[in-house]
């Protein structure tokens, strides 16, 4: 969606963009607020964009998917992966051997 909007908005003179940075998997009769809402978001902490699965159940840490709900979840995770900036992705690290040298 956030690629759709961002190509019907177009501004050759701004310095803005729109982007999606989290979309939402639950039931159609939930709440937003709700435990069973699974948010999959895109983050950034400096070193590259990366995909974040959260959710409010308790025990912070863990989400909880129920296999009628993995073909949306996926989509969502597929959906933000897409979104993901390419320029931003960390870039390849020399490997170090054991005799200290780069391989």
């Amino acid at each position: 969606m956030g690629r759709e909007i961002k190509n019907l908005i177009t501004n050759p003179c701004s310095a803005y963009e729109i982007r999606t940075m989290e979309v939402m998997v639950n039931k159609e009769d939930e709440k937003a607020f709700s435990e069973m809402a699974i948010r999959v978001s895109i983050d950034d902490e400096c070193a590259g964009e990366f995909v974040v699965i959260t959710s409010q159940m308790d025990g912070w840490g863990k989400v909880a998917i129920n296999p009628e709900e993995w073909p949306m979840v996926r989509a969502a995770i597929d959906q933000m992966i897409t979104e993901c900036r390419e320029d931003n992705f960390p870039k390849q690290h020399a490997v170090v051997s054991d005799s200290g040298g780069a391989k």
